[in-house]
C-alpha cells in the first residue's frame, strides 16, 4: 500500500514518529499502538445528529447544537481552547480519550475532520476552523495554528463542507458556488496552481455549480448538478478517475457517464454512490472493492463487488466503510488497526458485511479508525485509538 508519506514528502512519516512517542503505550502489545477491536459506545452528554472522522480525532455535533471532539490534539484540533483533556495516555495535553466540548458559544450545523484540524459551519453557515494552519488550512487568511474555532474569510454562507482526513484541504459549497482552501501543492484547492497554498476560499471552476463534495489526502472531488463527477488534485493512483495518472490542478471529469449522488475521497481512492445506492471506487488497488483490482491501482471507476445497495458510504486512510438500506455496515481494505470493527485484524479487497454492529444512520472513516451513529444519536466508534480517538476511556 503506498503511505501517506508518497505525496505529503518526509512531513508525514516525521510526524508520526511524534504521535507514537507523544501519547503512545497500548494494549496490543505493538509499541505505540492501540487498537479497539470491537465497537466502543462514545459517552457523549447528549445525542449526535452528526459525526465526523479526521485522521486520529472525530467530533461530533450534539442535539443542543454544541460540539464535542476526541482524540488528538497535537495542534489543538480538538478545538477546546487548552482546557483540560480527559484521561491522555500519559497525562499530557496531546491527546483525549474521552470528548470534550469545542470552546464558545457557537451553535453548529455540521463539523468535517481532516488530518490535524477541523471545520465546522454554524446555524447560519458561516464557517469555523481550528488546530493546525500552517498550510492555511484555517481559511483565516493566516499559517497559524488555534485552538479555538477561527473564522473562515469571506464571509460566504455554506450548506456543505468537507475537510481532508489525510490532508491539509477543507472546501465548501456556497449556492452550488465551490471554494476550496488550504495545501496547494498538488492542484487541490482546484486554481490551477501547484506551487501556492490558499489561505482564504478560493473559487473552484467558476463557470461551474456543484451539488457535492469531498476532500482526500491531497486530491477533491465534487457532483454537479447533473450527478458527474469531477476530480483534482494528486492523481498518482488514478484517484482523479480520469484514465490517466496525471496531476490535474483543475476539475476533469470522471470517466464513465455515470449520474452519482454521493462522493467521498481518500488516500489515493475515491467512491461514489448512484442513485440505486450501487457504489463505484477508483484509485489505489485494495481499497475500491474490485477483485480484479487486487495489485493494479485503477484509474477509471469500477463497481465494487456485491449486491449490497448502499445509503452512505465513507473513505478513510486506507480503507472504505458504507452502511446499507438495513443499516448493516460493510467494509474493505486495510483492516490491520481494527477499522472493520469485526474483531480481526484481516484485510479483505472486498466488502465485508460487519456482524453484531447497531443499524446506522451514518458512518465515517479516519486514518486508522471507523465511526458509526445511530438514528438515536448513539455513536460508536472502533479501529486506531492511539490518541483516543475511538472515544474509550482509560
Amino acid at each position: 500500500m503506498k503511505s501517506i508519506s508518497a505525496r505529503l514528502g518526509v512531513l508525514a512519516p516525521l510526524l508520526a514518529l511524534a504521535w507514537l512517542s507523544a501519547c503512545g503505550g497500548g494494549d496490543d502489545h505493538t509499541i505505540g499502538l492501540k487498537n479497539e477491536t470491537a465497537p466502543y459506545l462514545v459517552p457523549l452528554a447528549r445525542a449526535a445528529v452528526q459525526v465526523s472522522a479526521g485522521w486520529a480525532h472525530t467530533c461530533a455535533v450534539l442535539a443542543d447544537g454544541s460540539a464535542a471532539c476526541w482524540g488528538g490534539n497535537q495542534f489543538g484540533q480538538l478545538g477546546n481552547g487548552g482546557q483540560a483533556l480527559v484521561g491522555c495516555a500519559d497525562g499530557s495535553a496531546v491527546c483525549s480519550n474521552g470528548p470534550v466540548a469545542v470552546s464558545g458559544a457557537t451553535t453548529w450545523a455540521r463539523v468535517a475532520g481532516g488530518f490535524l484540524f477541523t471545520c465546522g459551519t454554524d446555524a447560519a453557515g458561516a464557517a469555523h476552523c481550528w488546530g493546525a494552519g500552517r498550510r492555511g488550512q484555517l481559511g483565516d487568511g493566516t499559517q497559524t495554528t488555534s485552538n479555538v474555532p477561527a473564522n473562515v474569510s469571506g464571509g460566504l454562507v455554506f450548506s456543505a463542507l468537507a475537510a481532508a482526513t489525510g490532508g491539509d484541504l477543507a472546501c465548501g459549497l456556497s449556492a452550488g458556488a465551490l471554494y476550496c482552501w488550504g495545501s496547494g501543492y498538488y492542484g487541490q484547492p482546484g486554481n490551477g496552481s501547484v506551487s501556492q497554498l490558499a489561505p482564504v476560499p478560493y473559487r473552484v471552476s467558476p463557470t461551474q455549480t456543484f451539488a457535492a463534495l469531498a476532500a482526500g489526502e491531497v486530491h477533491a472531488c465534487a457532483l454537479d448538478g447533473s450527478g458527474a463527477a469531477f476530480c483534482w488534485g494528486a492523481n498518482h493512483a488514478g484517484q482523479v478517475g480520469d484514465g490517466t495518472l496525471v496531476d490535474r490542478t483543475l476539475p476533469v471529469a470522471a470517466l464513465g457517464g455515470r449520474s452519482y449522488t454521493q462522493i467521498v475521497a481518500g488516500l489515493g481512492h475515491t467512491c461514489a454512490l448512484d442513485a440505486g445506492g450501487a457504489a463505484y471506487c477508483w484509485g489505489a488497488a485494495g481499497r475500491i472493492g474490485r477483485a480484479s483490482a487486487s495489485v493494479a491501482d485503477q484509474a477509471t471507476p469500477g463497481a465494487v463487488a456485491g449486491a449490497q445497495r448502499f445509503v452512505q458510504i465513507a473513505a478513510g486512510g486506507w480503507h472504505t466503510c458504507g452502511i446499507d438500506n438495513a443499516g448493516q455496515t460493510w467494509c474493505w481494505g486495510d483492516n490491520s488497526r481494527a477499522q472493520f470493527g469485526d474483531g480481526t485484524l484481516a484485510s479483505s479487497q472486498l466488502p465485508v458485511r460487519i456482524a453484531g454492529l447497531p443499524a446506522f444512520t451514518q458512518i465515517t472513516a479516519g486514518g486508522g479508525h471507523t465511526c458509526g451513529a445511530t438514528a438515536a444519536g448513539a455513536v460508536w466508534c472502533w479501529g486506531a485509538d492511539t490518541y483516543g480517538q475511538s472515544g474509550r476511556l482509560l
